[in-house]
């Protein structure tokens, strides 16, 4: 059991990788390793006394459980209005960060000496080269047809990801190019980490590993990666001295042989043209807002104000119930659409006890390298939450939640250590009667 535990996060990283096992049923490998591992770690917990409960992965579990078990109620009210299986996607989508969160939540084993950071470490690295297979195999696309292979990672040949091919956007296993920017952003937060850390000697592997993270999140062509994991990335580096030394060299390297690669992507990708809409005249024309947005936004006809609309005239306060929409695409849009004022009151409260945990972070370990990368994942949030339902994003959002389990799971041991070193005070009556209401369950703070 002890070896399951820790080598999990590496199991779910590759299962996010891997291709559908039921297309016709909408089945990944990461659903099964998800949720069977999740299911064994709750059996292992009400079945142990010794466990104990993270109070710093506590508040964003019962948060999320609480706004899912909303929806589910919201949508059970009005059965006949919505799709089975529409419904059955979203309870997926729904109950998959819970299962990811349940290993996390309990602390199992007592009496060996589980090091976080090594679990952070070992999984920063496992992302890190999973990012760059799927950049070398986007490259490998551009010389044979993997149509027949990318149809099991794409749920069939009509996706958003074939679709998006004909633009020059690519993503690889990835089915949209929002998912793969969104975790090619953390993969680039992951790098810096190990940087940082002096968990790999920035040579050449590292510096061809970085070229192929950053390679693989341009041909994406996504915004969140252009304009929020990429610049994050980039002024990460500002405080790494090894790391801010090496971008340095690289952005000299790449000034010096950057016009021939411009020259050959002029006449080979037909993405250079998307990209450049967002530094030409285009953006003057179109509005930036409104072309960073995709039309999302920036305007009294955008997107997002029509959608929002339509709810509000129609169900305002309790929206209208799980999988009521087919298109989502706004994090915001998504909790308002299934559960109208109150869901989206749930969706800012997410945000809000991610914003809390930052400050435990830095509270607790000041500006650590585990506070910058929770500080990214918090910011790639928000920011995706715009274009597109981040927490629920197929792949991606199996990554997202992994490292948001890691670090908080991180930021409970430092805690847990230093109330260790405190001396314990007095007892007052209430906390003794604390004491017996979790008897069998303890609160780590």
């Amino acid at each position: 059991m002890y070896k399951l535990y820790t080598i999990y996060p590496i199991l779910l990283l590759v299962s996010a990788f891997g291709p559908y096992l039921s297309i016709s049923l909408g089945v990944k490998t990461d659903n099964l390793v998800t949720y069977s591992f999740g299911l064994l770690f709750l059996f292992y917990a009400l079945t142990n006394k010794s466990v104990k409960i993270k109070k710093s992965l506590l508040l964003l579990f019962v948060v999320w459980v609480c706004a899912f078990l909303f929806l589910l109620l919201r949508t059970l009210a009005e059965w006949d209005i919505v799709s089975v299986s529409a419904v059955i996607a979203e309870c997926k989508n729904f109950t998959q960060p819970i299962a990811i969160l349940m290993m996390f939540l309990f602390t199992f084993f007592m009496n060996k000496e589980t090091d976080p950071k090594e679990l952070i470490r070992k999984s920063s690295w496992t992302l890190v080269i999973l990012l760059s297979l799927n950049t070398i195999w986007i490259f490998i696309g551009f010389f044979i047809d993997q149509t027949m292979i990318n149809q099991y990672f794409w749920r069939g040949d009509e996706s958003v990801a074939s679709r998006a091919m004909t633009m020059g956007r690519y993503s690889g296993i990835f089915n949209q190019p929002m998912e793969a920017g969104a975790a090619y952003c953390i993969g680039l937060f992951a790098w810096l980490y190990l940087a940082e850390n002096r968990f790999m000697n920035i040579r050449l592997k590292p510096t061809l590993l970085l070229i192929l993270l950053v390679s693989g999140g341009l041909l994406t062509v996504s915004k969140v990666f252009l304009f929020g994991g990429l610049i994050m990335f980039l002024g990460g580096t500002l405080f790494v001295k090894p790391v801010r030394i090496r971008i340095i060299r690289l952005t000299i390297l790449v000034f010096l042989i950057g016009f021939p690669i411009y020259y050959y992507l002029l006449h080979t990708w037909d993405g250079i043209n998307y990209l450049f809409r967002f530094f030409g005249h285009n953006s003057q024309q179109q509005g930036l807002l409104n072309l960073l947005t995709a039309g999302r936004y920036g305007g009294s006809n955008s997107q997002q104000s029509d959608f929002f609309s339509e709810i509000f005239k129609s169900s305002p306060i309790y929206g209208e119930g799980l999988g009521s929409q087919q298109v989502l695409d706004s994090g915001f849009f998504h909790f308002f659409a299934n559960g109208g004022l109150i869901g989206l009151g749930f969706y800012l409260l997410i945000l809000l006890t991610l914003c809390y945990s930052i400050i435990k972070f830095y509270f607790y370990t000041k500006f650590s390298s585990e506070t910058k990368f929770f500080i990214g994942i918090t910011l790639l949030v928000i920011i995706a939450s715009f274009g597109s339902p981040v927490f629920t994003l197929n792949r991606s959002s199996v990554i997202l939640w992994l490292f948001i389990g890691l670090l908080l799971n991180y930021l409970s041991f430092v805690i847990q250590n230093k109330a260790g070193e405190q001396t314990e005070p007095v007892k007052s009556n209430i906390q003794k009667k604390k004491r017996r209401l979790f008897k069998k369950y303890k609160i780590v703070w």
